[in-house]
């Protein structure tokens, strides 16, 4: 099987969003291991679309879904575009929390009635984060 068959026998394009089914990095994007290494399908994707990826740029999702390998989702920034695009989307590069989830997260924990791990599960983030938030290290 070439790779191409192997690569989008892993993609549900069902959807808006093409979603990859098979392999995935920790924060939820598709990896698909090829000549010897594990790549990224978003920027593999932009690669058989699109043509090469210029040094120093990144692809991004117009969509935030990170599975998605949609080449029409795809497009082509900087790190700090990235964190842009993020921030204008009314969330913090980086970050699985929206601003909205922050001020609840602090509203719900000052109430004594969720832990740090409670708060955790409830917006699908590790203790430690909303331990950040909780205390302003981050989102302050």
């Amino acid at each position: 099987m070439n790779f191409l068959r192997r690569l989008f026998s892993k993609i549900d394009r069902s959807g808006k969003c093409w979603l990859w089914t098979a392999g995935k990095h920790t924060r939820g994007y598709g990896v698909f291991f090829l000549h010897g290494k594990n790549v990224r399908v978003s920027r593999l994707i932009w690669e058989i679309f699109y043509g090469p990826i210029p040094i120093g740029l990144d692809v991004l999702h117009k969509c935030d879904n990170p599975p998605c390998c949609n080449p029409e989702h795809l497009f082509l920034g900087t790190k700090q575009d990235n964190a842009l695009d993020a921030v204008s989307k009314g969330r913090e590069a980086g970050q699985k929390l929206l601003i909205s989830d922050v001020f609840k997260i602090r509203e719900l924990y000052s109430t004594e009635k969720f832990t740090h791990a409670d708060l955790g599960k409830l917006f699908h983030v590790n203790r430690r984060t909303i331990g950040d938030v909780v205390n302003h290290r981050t989102f302050r």
